[in-house]
Protein backbone atom coordinates (compact mmCIF):
# COMPACT_ATOMS: atom_id res chain seq x y z
CA UNK A 1 0.00 0.00 0.00
CA UNK A 2 1.55 3.40 -0.55
CA UNK A 3 1.43 6.36 2.06
CA UNK A 4 0.35 10.05 1.13
CA UNK A 5 3.09 11.14 3.04
CA UNK A 6 6.34 9.27 5.10
CA UNK A 7 4.68 10.11 8.08
CA UNK A 8 4.70 7.43 10.89
CA UNK A 9 0.95 9.25 11.85
CA UNK A 10 -0.32 8.68 8.59
CA UNK A 11 0.31 4.62 9.62
CA UNK A 12 -0.94 4.80 13.19
CA UNK A 13 -4.17 6.16 11.55
CA UNK A 14 -4.25 3.02 9.40
CA UNK A 15 -4.40 1.09 12.12
CA UNK A 16 -6.95 -1.08 13.45
CA UNK A 17 -8.87 0.65 16.17
CA UNK A 18 -8.09 -0.61 19.86
CA UNK A 19 -10.76 -0.87 22.28
CA UNK A 20 -11.10 0.90 25.52
CA UNK A 21 -9.81 -0.79 28.95
CA UNK A 22 -13.51 -1.52 30.43
CA UNK A 23 -13.88 0.27 34.00
CA UNK A 24 -14.27 -1.72 37.02
CA UNK A 25 -17.97 -1.89 38.31
CA UNK A 26 -18.97 0.85 40.55
CA UNK A 27 -18.68 0.52 44.52
CA UNK A 28 -21.34 -0.60 45.98
CA UNK A 29 -23.66 1.42 48.46
CA UNK A 30 -22.34 1.06 51.32
CA UNK A 31 -18.84 1.26 50.56
CA UNK A 32 -16.94 4.86 51.23
CA UNK A 33 -15.87 5.68 47.27
CA UNK A 34 -19.53 4.78 46.56
CA UNK A 35 -20.08 7.92 44.12
CA UNK A 36 -16.58 9.02 43.68
CA UNK A 37 -15.89 10.04 40.02
CA UNK A 38 -12.09 8.77 40.99
CA UNK A 39 -12.78 5.60 42.20
CA UNK A 40 -11.20 3.54 39.65
CA UNK A 41 -7.87 5.75 40.32
CA UNK A 42 -6.05 6.47 43.42
CA UNK A 43 -8.25 7.68 46.89
CA UNK A 44 -7.24 11.05 47.11
CA UNK A 45 -7.21 12.26 51.21
CA UNK A 46 -8.84 14.09 52.42
CA UNK A 47 -12.22 12.59 50.46
CA UNK A 48 -12.82 15.08 48.07
CA UNK A 49 -16.43 14.33 48.32
CA UNK A 50 -16.67 15.17 52.25
CA UNK A 51 -14.73 18.32 51.70
CA UNK A 52 -17.01 19.25 48.48
CA UNK A 53 -20.15 19.10 50.54
CA UNK A 54 -18.54 20.48 53.81
CA UNK A 55 -18.12 23.48 51.51
CA UNK A 56 -21.64 23.33 49.97
CA UNK A 57 -22.99 23.53 53.38
CA UNK A 58 -20.75 26.02 54.56
CA UNK A 59 -22.50 28.62 51.17
CA UNK A 60 -25.85 27.87 51.96
CA UNK A 61 -25.15 29.12 55.29
CA UNK A 62 -23.53 31.83 54.08
CA UNK A 63 -26.10 32.74 51.73
CA UNK A 64 -28.86 32.33 54.16
CA UNK A 65 -27.52 34.73 56.44
CA UNK A 66 -26.85 37.24 53.68
CA UNK A 67 -30.53 36.81 52.06
CA UNK A 68 -32.43 40.18 52.38
CA UNK A 69 -34.73 40.54 55.09
CA UNK A 70 -38.40 41.34 53.64
CA UNK A 71 -39.91 43.92 55.24
CA UNK A 72 -42.83 46.33 55.27
CA UNK A 73 -40.98 49.45 53.68
CA UNK A 74 -43.87 51.63 53.01
CA UNK A 75 -43.36 54.93 54.24
CA UNK A 76 -45.90 57.41 55.94
CA UNK A 77 -45.63 60.60 56.25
Amino acid sequence: MSYFTDSPFERMMQDAQREAPERPAPPPEGHPCYGCGNYPGPCVLPCWKKTLASWQAEQAARAADTQPKLTNTIQRE
